[in-house]
């Protein structure tokens, strides 16, 4: 079940990353990086409810390299938003509650939340073709929505 659940986060990782990357084009890559750091977050926080801080910011890190090179996966989880950017904040805040409601569907469609960790073996997902394609289809519109 561990390797379903790193696959399925995998695929919402990189759905949110072509979606950010498309609604956010013109946005400096701190920012952008700052927001798909702040989605994976979120998603990884309802998942890995329970475990150790030190092996959630594991699985965060290793998702983010997944897309991201290592050096702004670092920067991204290491920067704060300036408090005068008010638009990032919310953004940020957004972004994380997404990635939130994501992670409760994936345990609602019967993932085992054990601890995760990105791996290149594709895995099908357990729930059914057409539950797995609206979930995704919902992932990538929700991630527009800033």
């Amino acid at each position: 079940m561990r390797q379903i659940l790193s696959e399925e986060i995998g695929q919402r990782v990189r759905l949110a990353f072509q979606a950010l990357e498309t609604r956010y084009r013109g946005l400096p890559e701190a920012k952008w990086d700052m927001l798909l750091a702040n989605y994976v977050y979120g998603l990884t926080a309802v998942v890995l409810a329970g475990e150790a801080p030190a092996q959630h910011l594991k699985a965060i890190r290793s998702h983010l390299e997944e897309v991201i090179p290592a050096e702004r996966a670092a920067r991204a989880l290491e920067t704060v938003p300036e408090e005068s950017d008010a638009w990032l904040e919310g953004a940020l805040a957004s972004v994380e509650s997404i990635g939130g409601r994501h992670g409760h569907a994936l345990l609602a469609h019967g993932v085992d939340a054990s601890p995760i960790m990105p791996s290149s073996n594709g895995h099908a997902s357990p729930a059914g073709p057409g539950e797995s394609a609206a979930i995704e289809s919902e992932a990538v519109q929700e991630v527009l929505i800033p």
